[in-house]
């Protein structure tokens, strides 16, 4: 139940064309009742329907449709805010905002189009609206990243993070649980701070030399070119070639682990 009305979401078997507010008639064949209804919404998203399942399970009654849903293809209330071709609501942008702000570095690792699609439901082409909603996150090479904010302290952090790191792309462990965790949060955001691999991590600085390194490839190279163009041995070359590929820079075109440069 959502406010006074009852909604449910039906399986068909086969494909039916029906415009939104088209009226029909359900008829549960088990118990032999028929309901009036109005078709609302389409819904393709396998992560929603599970979604809305789950939440129909856990609580009966909602205020409006966007307690259930974040976005709606229409305005669900007079409060509504318009997203290019959806409406969402201040309280759910602020969920979505928080949310994508505490997980950021596992959202630019699993891929923000896929995140965004199974966890709130919204299309590809909805997310630069989305975006255009926070005041201090934006996407950035296809990574989330934070508006910048070049605070004294957040600069003496990453200096003291560099120092520990070493100047070479073969960087040394560095235990960031002795920093500030909001600061170092901050500076992934900012993509002030790179995680290339698990045990790899690289500033901002470290990057401009591996992007120095990656213009002087041929369009189409292989891995010994890069490892012998960065000074790179294979445990650094291969996460950082697979996150140059994430950031679309590079594209692997072979088994071999041959990659093509895509500017």
């Amino acid at each position: 139940e959502i406010g006074e009305k009852m909604f449910a979401v039906v399986k068909l078997n086969e494909s039916l064309a029906l415009p939104k507010q088209e009226k029909i008639v359900l008829h549960d064949i088990e118990s032999n009742d028929f309901y009036a209804c109005i078709f609302v919404i389409p819904i393709v998203n396998k992560y929603l329907i599970k979604h809305l399942i789950r939440e129909s399970k856990n609580k009966k009654t909602f205020k409006n449709l966007y307690d259930l849903l974040y976005f709606l293809p229409f305005e669900g209330i007079e409060e509504s805010i318009k997203l290019g071709k959806l409406f969402t609501t201040i309280e759910n942008l602020d969920q979505i905002n928080d949310v994508i702000s505490s997980n950021s570095e596992v959202i630019n690792k699993f891929g923000i189009s896929k995140y965004l699609y199974e966890t709130f439901f919204i299309s590809e082409d909805e997310i630069e609206h989305l975006f255009s909603k926070f005041d201090k996150l934006t996407i950035r090479d296809n990574q989330i990243t934070l508006v910048e904010d070049n605070s004294s302290k957040n600069t003496e952090i990453l200096d003291l993070i560099y120092q520990d790191l070493g100047k070479e792309l073969t960087v040394s462990d560095v235990d960031l649980k002795k920093f500030d965790r909001e600061i170092v949060k901050n500076l992934f955001l900012q993509e002030k701070l790179i995680r290339v691999s698990k045990n790899i991590l690289y500033t901002e600085e470290h990057f401009k030399t591996v992007m120095n390194a990656v213009e002087q490839l041929p369009k189409v190279f292989n891995v010994s070119e890069f490892k012998t163009i960065t000074g790179l041995s294979r445990k650094y070359a291969i996460p950082l070639l697979e996150l140059l590929d994430s950031r679309k820079i590079t594209k692997k075109i072979d088994s071999e682990g041959s990659r093509s440069l895509n500017n």
